[in-house]
């Protein structure tokens, strides 16, 4: 992500601002010094009018009554009287400084409250992920609506795969309770803390913390006829006590999240593949069910001791797989990345595109696919709404993914070795596993 320098010193201003609650303590403030101010100036105008009705007569001219004024902010604001010039004031206007010495008190052991209060916040706060500013337009943000056991996971392997510059925003009515594992990895990680009984809560949000500044955005450059304001990733409730109305209030999410915004990419977590089904009719992009994904790898491990390493090395795991650990998450040697295909490999085979940069290139990486575009004709029913981009691994010769189709219907070779890539435009994109991303645009 590469973000204006604006963007970068707002950022930084409200990361101190919110961990401080700077804007509702100044606030209060603010509003404590406007009620000394009027205070300080009743004060000195009930002193000038007593003076002059009942001690006119030590007065010589209009600047002898306003020096009141500066008796009484004496008073006010130190608490303390003016010494000698005390003794020129009346009954009355004596019993006015009295009053406004009690006032200065009360006023200064308030504001001296509320500075208390920001340290108290602060420290408070400390081990919590901040508030998100009420009006700050985040460029492309992550946005995880919901908590569970993943939350924690989910961040630390976006650290590692895409840097700590990108906004994390963790929606919930408990986001506020949410820890900091680790100062490093939770940097620009903020929380939206929802009230789900009022209405169009997420519209509010959508509407005023999304940038239209698509063009800073790095998976945007990448992915350039499918730009989007942010990424949604949907946890489920881990509350309900009822696990059959958790994948349905997920979808619900989800749905409604669709309604406010089409830039909007979503990613939904499903308990349960049973209702995988019901989703093809709705504009929901990505879905996936964590204990399929981990039935299969253990079943994959029983068959192929050790291939969980391989799994994880891919995924942006370390070499002890732990997913919580960000110190081992960032050795990783070899995650997938994407490129931009130059124009000076364009309208080529993949194929030939491999020939070519395996011959400039001392491999630093490793070519094992690429992403087409579709347009709209090119798309077909079989698809879920979000494949403006189809992604092809390991691209088969013709004659191979002629024998896939035939003998095993696969729908997972639509394309094979002799793919034209940027045929026409410049929106293809070539797969690496690699442990860097890679700019291609000073191959010749």
């Amino acid at each position: 992500m590469e973000y204006p320098y604006r963007y970068i010193l707002y950022r930084r201003m409200n990361r101190v601002v919110q961990r401080y609650q700077l804007r509702k303590r100044l606030k209060e403030i603010s509003n404590l010094f406007i009620v000394l101010v009027i205070v300080w100036f009743v004060g000195g105008t009930l002193t000038i009018l007593s003076q002059w009705a009942f001690s006119a007569e030590i007065h010589n001219s209009i600047y002898d009554y306003l020096q009141y004024y500066w008796i009484v902010f004496i008073e006010v604001t130190s608490g303390f009287d003016v010494g000698e010039e005390v003794k020129i004031l009346n009954n009355i206007s004596m019993a006015i400084t009295v009053v406004m010495l009690i006032a200065g008190m009360v006023i200064g052991g308030l504001v001296s409250g509320e500075i208390i209060a920001i340290i108290l916040n602060a420290s408070k706060k400390a081990g919590f992920i901040p508030e998100a500013p009420s009006n700050f337009k985040f460029i492309d943000p992550i946005i995880i609506y919901g908590i569970n056991e993943h939350i924690h996971g989910i961040i630390s392997s976006l650290r590692n795969l895409d840097g700590i510059y990108r906004d994390i925003l963790v929606i919930d009515k408990e986001a506020d309770t949410v820890h900091i594992i680790d100062e490093s990895v939770y940097v620009n990680v903020w929380h939206i803390k929802v009230n789900t009984a009022k209405k169009n809560y997420l519209k509010e949000i959508f509407s005023n913390n999304l940038s239209r500044e698509l063009q800073y955005s790095s998976t945007n450059r990448l992915f350039k006829k499918s730009l989007k304001s942010c990424r949604v990733i949907i946890l489920p409730d881990q509350t309900k006590e009822n696990d059959a109305f958790t994948d349905p209030d997920t979808i619900q999410k989800a749905m409604e999240i669709e309604t406010f915004k089409r830039d909007i990419y979503t990613i939904v977590e499903l308990y349960s593949d049973d209702v995988k089904k019901y989703l093809h009719q709705k504009n929901i992009e990505e879905w996936l069910n964590i204990s399929d994904y981990s039935t299969r790898l253990i079943a994959q491990s029983a068959l192929r001791p050790g291939l969980t390493t391989v799994f994880n090395e891919i995924m942006g795991g370390g070499s002890k797989g732990d997913i919580d650990d960000f110190n081992e998450m960032v050795g990783s040697i070899e995650n997938i990345r994407l490129s931009l295909i130059p124009e000076q490999l364009s309208n080529q085979s993949y194929k030939e595109i491999s020939k070519k940069l395996y011959s400039q290139y001392e491999s630093p990486y490793t070519l094992i696919g690429f992403c087409k575009y579709l347009s709209k004709e090119e798309k077909g029913k079989d698809l879920l709404r979000n494949p403006d981009y189809y992604y092809q691994v390991n691209p088969p010769s013709i004659e191979k993914q002629d024998q896939f189709i035939k003998n095993h219907d696969s729908r997972s070779v639509r394309f094979n070795s002799q793919t034209i890539l940027n045929k026409g435009h410049d929106n293809d994109l070539l797969i690496f596993l690699s442990s860097k991303d890679i700019n291609l645009n000073h191959f010749t």
